[in-house]
């Protein structure tokens, strides 16, 4: 049991930092097309 909650933990801190990287990642391309 504890093994598979830290297993979801390591988990959800992935998908966070996924989702981080995309947010960044879209708001560097949003605030290139607004220069142009």
């Amino acid at each position: 049991m504890q093994r598979r909650k830290g297993m979801t933990v390591i988990g959800l801190l992935a998908i966070l930092g996924f989702m981080g990287t995309l947010t960044a990642y879209s708001v560097e391309l949003y605030e290139i097309f607004c220069r142009v």
